[in-house]
């Protein structure tokens, strides 16, 4: 029976109820019983009428929707009571919702949704780290790394795969034919940055070894200012471009998904090209270091390694805010950790207030 047949099929059950009752009285009278008695007899007989037709009812395939039904009727009669608290309910609830599905879409992308790298699980960042800082903590915990730390720390150590370094830098960009200069966030990348995270170049390629050094003069263009400054055409590559007036050849673009560590960085160049003087200091602390670990080895055992290497740099440099201790991260932990806390309360807040309505 459709759904809408539904007040047809009650006056069915009303009219089948009232016709039993008829009968069970009409025994009775022909039994003896004088016609007022006799309707009260048939009705201890028969049971309670309406209880019977809601226990008729409760069978009923559509039983499940009439109960919504009579809800939405129920709801509607109280909401035009107060209109007034109704909307305001209305337009809460509403706002409760998308906030939550809006949270969550960007807790999962944030915090769920694996990185776009090979192997993202065995991804770590390495911080300079000192137990005891004193009044100088602030200074000395999880501090980016020098760039003759990371050499280091890279030479003699064996528990990763392979660790690359990278820092920022904001050059002035400008085409080779002189155009009008634009101010740019870049990235200093040591070579093997691109192969450790399993990122290839969408044109052209990444760096080579030979060219993480002083005096080379290459760079590779994030896709987003590759659209953006060049208009998408892949003849740039080969090209150049001019970064705080120096010449910078163009090798590579790479993927449009590739926004690490985030959208800001525009372009990137090789991390040696900062100049001897800087790379050989221990001092120095502008570096970031990321890791890949072994899959035969632990983090505990790998990191071990590199703070062994970390302390004995630390007893040289006595002297210097060289720390004597490292401590690391997971790459989604650290791309997330300023913005983990502040979303986790947020959606907290939000199924509070839901809760509360």
């Amino acid at each position: 029976m459709r759904w809408w047949q539904i007040r047809n099929r009650d006056a069915d059950v009303e009219r089948e109820l009232q016709s039993d009752l008829e009968l069970e009285e009409e025994e009775q009278r022909e039994h003896g019983v004088s016609p007022q008695e006799a309707r009260y007899a048939a009705l201890r007989s028969f049971g309670n009428p309406s209880l019977i037709g809601e226990q008729t009812r409760g069978v009923w395939i559509w039983s499940g929707l009439e109960s919504l039904l009579r809800d939405l009727r129920i709801s509607t009669r109280a909401l035009r009571r107060s209109p007034g608290f109704s909307v305001l309910a209305v337009l809460v609830m509403a706002l409760c919702i998308g906030a939550a599905t809006s949270l969550f879409t960007v807790m999962r992308s944030v915090l769920l949704r694996p990185l776009p790298f090979r192997d993202p699980d065995r991804l770590v960042m390495i911080y300079e780290h000192s137990r005891d800082a004193g009044n100088n903590a602030q200074w000395f915990n999880n501090t980016p790394v020098a760039p003759a730390d990371y050499y280091d720390w890279r030479a003699q150590t064996r528990g990763f795969e392979d660790m690359a370094a990278w820092y920022f830098w904001p050059p002035n960009l400008t085409g080779e034919h002189g155009e009008l200069p634009e101010m740019v966030q870049a990235g200093g990348a040591s070579w093997n940055l691109f192969p450790l995270l399993g990122v290839n170049a969408a044109i052209g390629r990444t760096f080579t070894e030979s060219e993480d050094r002083p005096g080379e003069n290459v760079v590779l263009l994030t896709w987003s200012l590759f659209q953006r400054r060049f208009g998408g055409d892949s003849l740039i590559v080969g090209r150049q471009i001019h970064l705080n007036g120096k010449p910078y050849t163009v090798v590579g673009v790479l993927p449009r998904w590739f926004i690490y560590p985030d959208a800001e960085v525009q372009l990137w160049t090789p991390y040696a090209g900062i100049g001897a003087d800087v790379i050989s200091h221990h001092e120095y602390h502008f570096s970031r270091v990321v890791a890949r670990l072994r899959p035969d080895v632990s983090l505990a055992t790998a990191l071990s390694q590199v703070e062994a290497v970390q302390y004995q740099l630390h007893m040289q440099n006595l002297h210097a805010p060289v720390a004597g201790d490292v401590a690391s991260r997971t790459l989604i932990e650290d791309l997330a950790q300023d913005v983990k806390k502040p979303l986790i309360i947020l959606l907290c807040a939000v199924g509070c207030i839901l809760r509360a309505w």
